[in-house]
């Protein structure tokens, strides 16, 4: 496990120490923040007005596009319900990095027989 810090994405001030077992868990976080950022706008919505609708205030909701905290996975449902897609919407586009030699979990691992 390494310390390290993270750089601002997507215009946002994370500047905090953050713990990175894995490149892709940064990725998949700032991709899951953009596209909420996305979508939040699209539908012309304040993160005031999306906090709300999820019971959370809006600096947690600046916070989820900034990839600063991470979504939950009830998170993510609420956040689908108000700005009405489908969970799955939050990941299309993302692509995993390619594995390393020693990655147990390569990107052809498969949970079906």
């Amino acid at each position: 496990m390494t310390w390290r810090k993270r750089t601002a994405g997507a215009g946002c001030n994370a500047g905090g120490l953050i713990v990175s077992d894995s490149v892709m868990c940064d990725e998949l976080d700032l991709h899951l923040g953009r596209r909420l950022r996305r979508r939040r706008r699209f539908l012309g919505l304040s993160q005031s007005c999306l906090g709300q609708a999820c019971g959370v205030r809006f600096q947690q909701i600046q916070k989820y596009e900034c990839a600063a905290n991470r979504m939950t996975a009830v998170m993510l449902w609420k956040l689908a319900t108000a700005l009405e897609v489908e969970v799955g919407y939050f990941y299309e586009g993302f692509e995993r990095p390619a594995a390393k030699a020693n990655d147990p979990w390569p990107a052809t691992t498969s949970l079906r027989a």
